[in-house]
């Protein structure tokens, strides 16, 4: 019953960021292989378009993290289909092109509007502002520090709101300061608060106009005092590349029995399904712990978790680096081919990845581990194509270096 316990707490905390792992590794090889049909003579079918793009809407409704990233690839594949008519196509071109950028986008929004119209029939009115809450309180900190700084600030026209919010934070805030280390601040606290929870149905009777609330108060010091708010995102967007494969766990304590059981008595399920990293963490494949018996054993399998999490760490951050530094200095010199061998294998894939990081440096922070799994194996697809491009490079230089001797 224990180890069931555990098992179950486990899928549960992590089955929604391996479900957005995998769906994501496909929609970016679907679109991947789409863009290549377009390079061909007859150019591809719209039917392949709706079918590339399925898996990139699918997503969507899957985490929202996957926002930015899902809209980018729609758009990608609706501008590919519409770069190049098929030759049996007798269609004139403009209608062509409509039909081409609206059908993957369609389908794309279809499936967004579907899958929020499910979820609003089941939903609370808390889960309903939950989006905006999110935002609102992993920046309460920044918040509070612009109205502090500047006490003219109004987070709302009407001055009892406004008068409430500020009290809110000034309250809310300093308890919770340092508590994660990347974002130096925990919002957890101030989703749940029931405080700002009577604030906002005092002041509006519809969710829309709660969630209204929340994202002007942000919007609006974000913009008066907008040096902190850039750091931050820009401190986040360093630490998705740094921690893209940092062991993702919780801390447990020592325990003469299997790190699971002890999982399964329910002290640390709260803090497993929070996702917050720990000093000294594990990861998540450092479970191994529960069907080890030697501390012999153990301490090798961790070992070998750290270096092989370590090797994949430093060629993620060299590939990132070189790809964002070396395609502006030897563009010039590719022919097209190579050039849509960069953008398709290395470009694509990277800019879904950053795409996908820069919702989370917004909205949430990387202190929570999930948020890096949820491009694990799109990070591995990319280091794998930049490995190959870039050896074909150096073959390619040896080669020229040589025919020149």
């Amino acid at each position: 019953t224990a180890l069931y316990s555990a098992l179950h707490a486990l899928i549960g905390a992590i089955l929604p960021e391996v479900l957005l792992a995998g769906t994501a590794l496909l929609a970016v090889i679907c679109a991947q292989w789409f863009i290549r049909t377009t390079f061909s003579e007859s150019g591809p079918l719209l039917f392949a378009a709706i079918g590339a793009v399925i898996p990139a809407a699918a997503a969507m409704t899957l985490k929202p993290h996957w926002l930015f990233s899902g809209a980018v690839l729609t758009l990608i594949i609706a501008i590919a289909a519409a770069r190049k008519r098929p030759r049996n196509v007798s269609m004139p071109r403009s209608v062509f092109t409509l039909l081409a950028l609206s059908l993957p986008v369609g389908v794309t929004a279809g499936a967004v509007v579907l899958n929020r119209a499910v979820v609003h029939q089941r939903a609370t009115e808390e889960s309903l502002t939950f989006g905006a809450r999110v935002a609102f309180c992993n920046n309460a900190h920044l918040i509070d520090g612009a109205v502090r700084s500047d006490p003219d600030l109004r987070l709302a026209d009407d001055g009892a709101l406004d008068g409430g919010l500020k009290r809110f934070l000034s309250i809310a805030v300093p308890p919770s300061l340092g508590q994660w280390g990347i974002l130096g601040f925990d919002g957890d606290p101030c989703e749940g608060d029931t405080s700002l929870t009577e604030l906002l149905n005092a002041s509006a009777a519809s969710t829309e106009q709660q969630s209204g609330i929340l994202t002007h108060a942000l919007m609006t010091a974000a913009l008066r005092h907008p040096a902190p708010f850039i750091f931050r995102v820009t401190k986040q967007m360093a630490y998705g590349v740094v921690e893209a494969f940092g062991r993702p766990a919780i801390t447990f304590v020592s325990h003469p029995q299997s790190e699971l059981v002890l999982f399964a008595d329910g002290a640390h399920v709260a803090a497993f399904k929070a996702g917050t990293r720990r000093n000294g963490a594990a990861g998540l494949l450092a479970y191994t712990d529960a069907g080890i018996k030697t501390s012999l054993a153990r301490t090798v399998a961790r070992a070998v978790l750290t270096i092989g999490f370590g090797i994949l760490t430093a060629f993620y951050c060299v590939l990132v680096l070189a790809t964002l530094g070396f395609a502006p200095t030897a563009w010039s010199r590719w022919d097209s081919a190579r050039k849509n061998t960069f953008l398709l294998y290395l470009a694509l894939p990277l800019g879904i990845i950053l795409a996908h990081n820069l919702v989370v440096s917004l909205v949430h922070s990387f202190d929570i581990w999930r948020y890096s799994f949820n491009m694990f194996f799109v990070h591995l697809l990319f280091i794998f194509s930049a490995l190959a491009f870039f050896a074909g490079e150096w073959v390619n230089r040896q080669r020229l270096s040589s025919s020149q001797h």
